[in-house]
């Protein structure tokens, strides 16, 4: 029966025209930019009847094939719904890269706009126990057969700000529940805790080692929450959008007036 619904699925599929739909819908940060192709429905039913969720490398190229029916990473809606859906994790609008591989991020992980993950960045937010007598899998994990139900604590959350970028090969560990907005994390790089705002780290374990802005400059990019505009808004500045933002700062109309500029205005 399975086998002749995955079939159906497979069939309906390939017949159908794989055309943007007339609208568009909302992401999970509440942005209506994501495209859904017409198929949209029945792609998420052949994950789903597949069991594609615990057949990782395949599950891979089937997003891959759905995203290239939707415009591509940054704006697929399905693939978002799949990750959500499958795999709880909760990817915003233009976000890119290794994120969509399954398994690579844990459950409980939310991603936020414009992030860029690079390919082997991994996320893990369960742990082995370390306070009992064995760490060894029999002893909590149901597959082995000597308990019920697993006896893990629960997973915790990780959350991915927005403008983060996550170079190759980064471990994101259970010591770490935030990824500050504009961070950056070096390649290869292990992550045992949290990462501030606009910092940029690297190392084992990661390190900040400097900030990618002063801290008023950091206030002034946190208050303007860019990456909350859709991208064409965004695009009428792109001139300024490619300089390095000490040189624009001053002028730059996505930014607040920094406190000096207030301050002499006032005056």
């Amino acid at each position: 029966m399975e086998s002749r619904l995955s079939r159906n699925y497979v069939t309906l599929a390939l017949n159908q025209r794989f055309d943007f739909a007339m609208t568009t819908t909302k992401d999970p940060l509440n942005c209506p930019e994501l495209r859904y192709c017409r198929a949209s429905k029945i792609f998420v039913g052949i994950y789903h009847s597949l069991r594609l969720h615990r057949h990782w490398h395949l599950g891979r190229l089937f997003i891959k094939f759905v995203m290239n029916r939707e415009g591509g990473v940054s704006l697929s809606g399905s693939i978002r719904q799949i990750m959500r859906r499958y795999h709880r994790v909760t990817i915003g609008t233009h976000s890119k890269g290794g994120c969509f591989a399954p398994g690579a991020m844990a459950s409980n992980t939310t991603i936020g706009r414009f992030v860029g993950v690079a390919q082997g960045v991994r996320t893990f937010t369960q742990n082995h126990p370390i306070d009992r007598l064995s760490t060894h899998s029999a002893f909590y994990n149901p597959k082995f057969g000597q308990v019920t139900e697993n006896k893990l604590p629960p997973r915790q959350n990780l959350t991915i700000e927005s403008d983060v970028w996550i170079g190759r090969d980064v471990i994101i560990t259970t010591g770490c529940r935030r990824v500050g907005i504009g961070a950056i994390i070096g390649a290869g790089a292990i992550v045992t805790k949290d990462v501030p705002d606009f910092a940029i780290v690297g190392g084992n374990p990661a390190r900040v080692i400097r900030y990618r802005f002063d801290e008023d400059l950091c206030e002034r990019v946190r208050q303007s929450a860019w990456w909350e505009k859709p991208l064409a808004e965004l695009a009428e500045n792109i001139d300024l959008m490619t300089q390095p933002l000490g040189d624009v700062a001053a002028h730059h109309p996505l930014l607040p007036a920094s406190m000096h500029e207030e301050c002499f205005a006032a005056v």
